[in-house]
């Protein structure tokens, strides 16, 4: 039988494994590299070894920033910086990260109320103290229809099969 300590580290394990995909499951969406720093910080906070994959992209970035010559190139490089140019840091993701959370609500609220999406809007915009239309909004811009097909990305791959070892 498992004691509850046992038990307790196995769930701290889990969430930290959780924890590290979604951040990398948010780099995958937004191919922001802070996501990837939160991502070594965590293993480095939990005395984890850090994936190979992860590894492999920071070396990659460290010999592309030896040819970089400006701050621009530097956050292009290490994928700080939009398709425009412009900084995405902290407060980008935060947005996100709220909209994912909404989504998910709404995503959870009708499945386990077997209800329409409509409803499922109503109740979490009720819950949460958001309007209808901020909760909707979010759904759809979470789950936006994806244009092309992905293809699966190595560093997500192996992410995805080291949390399973």
């Amino acid at each position: 039988m498992t004691s509850p300590s046992d038990l307790e580290g196995l769930l701290n394990r889990q969430v930290f494994f959780n924890s590290v995909n979604d951040e990398l499951t948010l780099y995958m969406s937004e191919r922001n590299g802070l996501c990837l720093w939160r991502a070594l910080k965590l293993c480095h906070d939990a005395g984890e070894a850090m994936p190979p994959n992860l590894i492999a992209k920071f070396s990659d970035w460290a010999g592309k920033l030896e040819a970089a010559t400006t701050p621009r190139e530097v956050a292009r490089i290490l994928e700080l910086s939009g398709d425009d140019g412009q900084y995405k840091g902290r407060k980008h993701l935060r947005a996100i990260e709220k909209r994912r959370h909404v989504a998910s609500r709404v995503d959870q609220v009708r499945k386990l109320y077997k209800t329409t999406l409509k409803k499922a809007f109503a109740l979490v915009a009720m819950s949460t103290g958001l309007s209808f239309a901020k909760v909707k909004g979010d759904y759809y811009a979470f789950f936006k229809p994806r244009t092309q097909k992905a293809t699966p990305n190595p560093l997500d791959v192996a992410m995805r099969a080291w949390g399973k070892s």
